[in-house]
């Protein structure tokens, strides 16, 4: 399934197997909704693209809080949300306000999931930025956990071994 770009920006692709049945619920340019079909089982995943613009991605937080107040079959959330959940989560560059976090933190509480359990290096995005430091600018390299797994309770019932690996960077 593929949600095109907008001239050279942005565009989601979704591959998966002949074994799966998958129906596309919903499409944007942020996120791709779908039901799930596997044997006997189904379930829901929301693929997510949240805004590289941080005062837009609000509108991907309302988004998904839309989709989960209707979800009680098991639901994962998965993909590049852009966003931390604190401070903790970043490496190198200004530390943030901790109110910067809030709308993040509430689309998950307010969506009832939890993060998966992880393992490998989390700082799944790494960069040079310019950065102001006494007037002085500089470039610092920094790491951000940006991209991220959440199941709701149903979910780890149907599939309690869930876990994200984050693999070697290798390229962009």
């Amino acid at each position: 399934f593929l949600v095109n770009p907008v001239g050279l920006s942005g565009g989601l692709a979704l591959f998966w197997r002949n074994s799966h049945e998958v129906e596309i619920l919903s499409a944007s340019d942020r996120i791709i909704d779908v039901r799930v079909k596997q044997r006997d089982i189904v379930y829901f995943i929301s693929f997510v693209y949240g805004d590289p613009v941080r005062h837009k991605r609000h509108i991907v937080w309302d988004n998904l809080k839309t989709i989960g107040l209707n979800r009680k079959a098991g639901w994962c959330l998965v993909g590049d949300f852009n966003e931390m959940m604190n401070n903790s989560e970043k490496s190198g560059g200004p530390v943030r306000e901790e109110s910067s976090f809030y709308p993040f933190r509430s689309m998950a509480r307010d969506c009832r999931v939890k993060e998966t359990p992880i393992s490998g290096d989390k700082f799944s995005w790494v960069g040079a930025r310019e950065v102001m430091t006494n007037g002085v600018k500089e470039n610092v390299w920094i790491q951000c956990r940006l991209d991220r797994a959440f199941g709701n309770a149903e979910w780890f019932r149907l599939f309690p071994r869930t876990h994200t690996v984050y693999l070697e960077h290798l390229g962009s």
